[in-house]
């Protein structure tokens, strides 16, 4: 899963998934959001400059269409 295709959380995502904001990359356009969720750290895309603070708690959901899937056992795409 690629940053563009985590997003802020709105209807028409998949989730909502919660986090803890980790830290903030502000590129001037965009700001890209690290997320911790249990073990695991994914990072969010917000267009424009984010107002996040390392800490706070966030919603987010996945594009559908950025999603790949593979196969547990071959490692295959499906």
């Amino acid at each position: 899963m690629r940053p563009e295709h985590a997003r802020p959380w709105r209807e028409g995502l998949i989730g909502p998934l919660r986090g803890t904001v980790a830290f903030v990359e502000a590129l001037g356009r965009e700001t890209f959001v690290g997320v911790d969720v249990g073990d695991t750290r994914l990072v969010v895309f917000e267009e424009g400059r984010a107002t996040r603070d390392v800490g706070e708690e966030i919603e987010f959901g996945l594009v559908h269409s950025g999603l790949r899937y593979f196969d547990a056992e071959t490692g295959a795409a499906r």
